[in-house]
């Protein structure tokens, strides 16, 4: 488990940003039942790649939590991002 400075570390995603994203549920970490700290799993490392990476071709953050959502909710993201990406290339 990795805390939010640590995921920063390895990252490069400045913990402020991280923070932002767990706002917006973009990051669902853990709570330590003790301390009440944030924990994030590898599985949020991946996660948060994928923001990064998704922001690099030009989806907004609200696109990238909708991907996020059919993805955690079992279904395949590839037609909302098709559509997507369809709809970027026509504007």
């Amino acid at each position: 488990m990795l805390t939010v400075k640590k995921l920063s570390e390895i990252s490069g995603v400045s913990a402020d940003t991280i923070r932002f994203y767990v706002r917006k549920g973009l990051l669902s970490p853990g709570r330590d039942a003790v301390n009440g700290y944030r924990f994030f799993s590898e599985r949020d490392v991946r996660v948060l790649a994928f923001i990064q990476q998704a922001k690099l071709l030009g989806f907004s953050l609200n696109e990238i939590h909708g991907i996020l959502k059919d993805s955690e909710k079992g279904r395949s993201p590839c037609a909302h991002v098709r559509s997507l990406m369809k709809h970027k290339i026509d504007v």
